[in-house]
Formats: C-alpha cells, structure tokens, sequence
C-alpha cells in the first residue's frame, strides 16, 4: 500500500515541503488514508526503508532536513487520518 508514495520519494526536492510536493504527497495519500490498515507510523517506516535501501533521491539528504521532512509528512498524513476518523469518513 504504501508503495504508493513511491513517484512522491522519488522527487528530488520532496523534502522541501515546497507546494509542488506537498500536492504529490497528498495525492498519494488520499489513494491510501481511507483503507482501514492505513497507518501513518508505518508509512513512516516505509519512508525510512526506501532511504536505507537507496532506491531514491533521500540517500543524499543530510539527516536533520531528512528527520524534519519524514516528521513533517508522517504528522500531516497522522492529521489527515484523524480527521478522517473523527468526522466518520474512515
């Protein structure tokens, strides 16, 4: 499931948080965040496999942008399912 954030971690800039990526990232999610096993953490840890394993443009980035990008993305799909939850939609 999470394989769906590939084209997004594959960006070179996704962890600019500029608005270009920011829209690929919630496209992404929203293909996602309304199956029930759908779990932020998780996406962070699949974010976190894709960088070890090198398959995309995160193996360059120094850890802090790294660190602050993950959270940043792993607290607004969190945001995202919340909500989602809490207004009945998921």
């Amino acid at each position: 499931m999470y394989d769906a954030f590939d084209d997004f971690l594959q960006r070179e800039t996704w962890h600019t948080r500029h608005e270009n990526d920011k829209d690929q990232f919630f496209r992404a999610l929203e293909t996602v965040v309304y199956n029930p096993q759908f779990n932020a953490d998780r996406l962070g840890e699949y974010i976190d496999q894709r960088r070890e394993a090198g398959e995309n443009a995160q193996a360059e980035i120094l850890q802090l942008e790294y660190d602050e990008a993950r959270n940043y993305y792993v607290d607004a799909a969190w945001a995202v399912s919340d909500f989602l939850r809490f207004t009945g939609q998921r």
